[in-house]
């Protein structure tokens, strides 16, 4: 009778020691994420301040662009400031800002 010898086919040690470093690397990354959705804190944001005006799909930012607007409209500015107070006032304080910038 003859001894054969068979060498069971397995990974080696440096194999089994990666996959151990992995998981481990795994879990912690794990455990972080699952600590900063636990401890979730809220951003804090400022509304900007209004500096424009909207108008027929168009953004105005001084009394100018929107006057020629209008008129080729056929509607003066003079009109649409006394219907739209809150937004004349608005559009003359920004070019008044505009024009000190200048």
């Amino acid at each position: 009778m003859t001894a054969v010898t068979v060498r069971r086919k397995g990974f080696s040690l440096p194999v089994w020691l990666g996959v151990a470093g992995v998981a481990v690397i795994m879990a912690l990354l794990i455990a972080a994420i699952v600590h900063t959705m636990k401890h979730v804190k809220p951003v804090k944001s400022e509304v900007p301040p209004v500096s424009a005006v909207v108008w027929g799909d168009r953004v105005f930012m001084r009394p100018d662009g929107l006057a020629l607007w209008l008129k080729t409209r056929g509607i003066g500015y003079s009109v649409w400031a006394q219907r739209h107070p809150p937004a004349n006032h608005l559009l003359q304080k920004q070019n008044a800002k505009l024009d000190r910038n200048k």
